[in-house]
């Protein structure tokens, strides 16, 4: 899945991993 990072950057994480997850990167 690519979700959209704050930074506005774009990373490829597994589709397991809630946004919350990637936020609190």
């Amino acid at each position: 899945a690519i979700i959209k990072k704050e930074n506005g950057q774009t990373a490829s994480v597994p589709l397991f991993q809630s946004q919350e997850n990637i936020v609190g990167e």
